[in-house]
């Protein structure tokens, strides 16, 4: 399957840092075996490139992109009108990724991955 991550998700899977719920880490671990794939906006690059340069995230642009490039199950999207139309059944594929964060009923309130097909 297809996903579309969100900044969060990339950088705590990246750096290590923080929790990742058990759905959402069973996904990246698909995606680190080549089961899945996982897009990442531009816009996610720009958001990783000013964190860290404010120093609030462990992890930086170049580190980041290098992760993404020891692997084929990454790849870097600009964020289109045409990406949102590939959504497949938007509120049934939200994958929460902390298990302590609270829900509304179609959105989690942060962290999600978007499956598209």
């Amino acid at each position: 399957m297809e996903y579309l991550a969100d900044t969060v998700t990339i950088i705590r899977h990246f750096s290590g840092a923080g929790r990742i719920g058990r759905q959402a880490k069973s996904i990246l671990e698909g995606v680190e075996k080549g089961e899945h794939h996982m897009f990442l906006s531009t816009i996610s690059l720009v958001e990783i490139l000013y964190l860290s340069e404010r120093k609030r995230i462990t992890i930086n642009l170049g580190k980041s992109l290098e992760m993404m490039d020891e692997s084929t199950n990454y790849s870097i999207v600009d964020l289109t009108p045409d990406i949102p139309s590939k959504i497949n059944h938007p509120y049934r594929c939200l994958v929460d990724l902390t298990s302590s964060l609270s829900f509304s009923k179609t959105f989690p309130i942060s962290l999600f991955f978007i499956c598209i097909q």
